[in-house]
Order: C-alpha cells, then structure tokens, then sequence
C-alpha cells in the first residue's frame, strides 16, 4: 500500500465488511466469522446463548492472545529489519560520499528499503487483527451483561405470573 488511492480502496473494502472478521491459523488456513453472529443472540435461545458464553470468551481470548504473541514478534522483526537497513545505509553513504552520513540521510534511506516497508506492514495488519479481536472480547463482555440481564427480567416475569396464577386458583 503505497499511495493514498490504495489507502481509499482498502479503506473502502473495510467498509464493505466491517461485520466480518478473518482469522488465519499457524497452518495458513483462514476463518472468517460475522461479528454479529459471534456477539449476538436470539432471545428465544437465551438458554443456548448463556452456555455458549463462556467458550466464545475462552476462544476469542485465545485468540487475543496468539495475535498479541504475532504482534510481539512482528514488532521484533521489524526492529531487526530496520537496524540491518540503518547499518547497510550508513555502509553505503559513506562508501559513496567518502563522509560521515546525517542521520537525515540515513533514516531517508531506512524507510525506503523494500525489507522494512514489508516489515513495517505486518506490524500494521497484526496490530490491526489485535484491534478486532480485542472489540470482539468487549463486545462479548457487554453480551455477558445483556445476557445476564435478559435471564433475570425472564425470571422476574415467570416469577410474578407464578404468584399471579397462584393468587387467582
């Protein structure tokens, strides 16, 4: 992604599919999931959603936690990538010029280097993977409460017509 009609066209796609996100295993197998159906619920299978709650936070936390480990690592490749262009830079500068090289010109050279551009990019899309993951787990932790809430109004009502039945017999 190098000029800004890419940068519009990415944008754009991200729009389009803002409900879905894709998760790539360490096996290069891919699984794209709606956002919706992870976080939502039908009210007539709230019995079915309290017992899937706990799997879907243990899974996305997982999750969260297998990207952070990428993000981590890709972070480390990065630095790695950047610290050979730096010294290649200053190595070539000086050979070319016969001086010292600015610290000016050596970061010019560094952020044009293909091996950093590509690191650089990781680092974006992984951090940009952590961010999804981690709305998810927000998002699973509001559905908690809604759940919660949802199953004590049931019991309220089935509670209060109870002592309504029982009052009329």
């Amino acid at each position: 992604m190098n000029d800004l009609a890419d940068i519009q066209r990415e944008y754009n796609a991200v729009v389009a599919s803002i409900k879905m996100v894709t998760i790539e295993d360490g096996q290069g197998h891919q699984y794209t999931f709606d956002i919706f159906t992870q976080v939502g619920y039908d009210p007539s299978m709230l019995t079915v959603a309290l017992s899937q709650q706990p799997g879907l936070v243990a899974w996305w936390g997982s999750v969260a936690a297998r990207i952070a480990s990428l993000l981590t690592r890709a972070k480390a490749e990065y630095s790695r990538q950047e610290a050979r262009a730096r010294k290649a830079a200053r190595r070539g500068l000086f050979m070319r010029d016969a001086k010292r090289p600015t610290e000016k010109q050596i970061e010019d050279e560094v952020i044009m280097c293909e091996d950093v551009i590509v690191a650089q990019e990781v680092v974006i899309e992984v951090t940009e993977k952590l961010a999804q993951v981690k709305a998810i787990e927000r998002a699973l932790d509001h559905r908690k409460g809604v759940l919660l809430e949802e199953s004590a109004r049931q019991r309220r009502e089935f509670f209060t017509s109870s002592s309504v039945k029982g009052d009329s017999d």
